[in-house]
């Protein structure tokens, strides 16, 4: 009887093992945090480059460097020091054949022209002070001479000034105001937004520090790019050499590093040719082992590509059930749930889990619990069993003696 006994609760803390070890064995992947954008310090991100002539400087001075602008496929430039061997802040210049002319930008509760912002001269400009301790906001109203075909917005400011928090553009079509970019975040001078034709447009800041504006202005489809000239200060018996054309959102300086270049006093040495970067890398943002360009999903490593529904973009990084959330972060990724509850905490969406009432889930220090006392049980049957097999042998070896 007790050798059955014994049987019964080894199978029973055996199993009862086997069962708790299968519970917390669910090891999930953690997310993988995208990387989108980079401050281009690297000069293996840019495929074209090239050496700038001696400039025979004694004392700095701010160069201007012109590029013919069909040889930009994207307008990030990195300024290499060949002497300390760093990155030096830079801006572009884009220059038009034509401009088309604003004719004025008020607020849009005031009927004052704020020439400052549309005269071509970076030297004068306007202040916009917080209107309490908290955030504040000013509408611009742009109005042109003739309808233009923008694609972008552009603004620059003074030395010393935080970039504001968030821009709103909108624009004047069929008598009504429309939303071209709504609240977004600069990451540098510029948003770029679908092609729109409009005479009047408006801007909207929010900034949370003062802000102090030297110009804004569209750049109009309609008027063709002849060069794009890019400024930094060199240095005396320095040589330098310019990198561009990366594959991957280069985050463009902070206006901080780069309001001396905003001058007019600079020398241009003119229009300059690019040579192919034999050190390019070319982007694999997610180190899956597929370059982004042939990336289906480029902010998560999928080596094997998948593809289930054929749409071309990567299982991982789609959304099935279109609750704005992808697969890779959606812990209910084939129904929608916006909120991504998840009561008992088992990484599985309320909607997509059907052991929602388990009481193991709600309670995990059970499970821990029964591990604890399985393995107490089975070390005590194993002692048991040792302190059997150690008398039977006792016993043998005194009855040996005996006879």
């Amino acid at each position: 009887m007790k050798k059955s006994l014994k049987t019964i609760l080894l199978i029973f803390s055996f199993l009862l093992f086997i069962n708790t070890v299968e519970a917390l064995s669910i090891v999930r992947t953690p997310e993988w945090q995208e990387q989108i954008t980079t401050d281009g310090s690297d000069i293996s991100l840019y495929s074209s480059y090239t050496k700038l002539p001696s400039l025979n400087l004694s004392v700095p001075k701010v160069i201007e460097v012109d590029f013919d602008a069909s040889a930009i496929k994207q307008r990030a430039f990195a300024v290499f020091d060949e002497k300390s061997q760093i990155i030096v802040p830079s801006i572009f210049v884009i220059k038009n054949s034509a401009n088309p002319i604003i004719s004025s930008i008020k607020e849009s509760n005031t009927s004052e022209d704020l020439y400052s912002l549309h005269d071509s001269n970076v030297m004068t400009k306007k202040d916009f002070y917080l209107k309490s301790n908290s955030q504040s906001s000013v509408s611009l109203v742009v109005d042109y001479t003739y309808p233009i075909k923008a694609y972008m917005f552009g603004m620059s400011l003074d030395k010393n000034v935080s970039l504001p928090d968030l821009v709103t553009v909108r624009a004047f079509v069929n008598n009504n105001w429309i939303t071209v970019i709504n609240r977004s975040k600069l990451s540098g001078y510029s948003l770029a937004f679908p092609e729109t034709t409009a005479q009047k447009w408006m801007v909207t800041i929010e900034y949370s520090q003062p802000i102090r504006i030297t110009d804004i202005q569209f750049v109009n489809t309609n008027t063709s790019i002849d060069k794009i000239g890019v400024r930094f200060l060199a240095q005396p018996n320095t040589s330098y050499t310019v990198y561009t054309n990366p594959d991957r959102i280069i985050r463009q300086n902070n206006s901080s590093d780069t309001f001396h270049l905003n001058t007019t006093d600079y020398k241009n040495i003119g229009l300059q040719s690019l040579s192919n970067n034999l050190n390019f890398l070319p982007s694999d943002l997610d180190k899956d082992g597929i370059i982004d360009i042939m990336d289906n999903c480029k902010s998560n490593p999928n080596p094997n590509q998948n593809d289930e529904n054929g749409n071309g973009v990567g299982d991982i990084c789609d959304d099935y059930d279109n609750d704005r959330l992808p697969n890779y972060v959606d812990n209910c990724p084939n129904l929608p749930n916006y909120d991504q509850r998840d009561t008992d905490g088992d990484k599985i969406g309320d909607k997509c889990d059907p052991d929602e009432s388990r009481f193991t889930e709600k309670y995990p220090i059970i499970v821990w619990f029964g591990l604890g006392l399985s393995s107490l049980i089975f070390l005590s049957l194993l002692y048991v069993a040792g302190m059997k097999m150690r008398n039977n042998l006792d016993n043998q070896g005194g009855q040996n003696n005996l006879n």
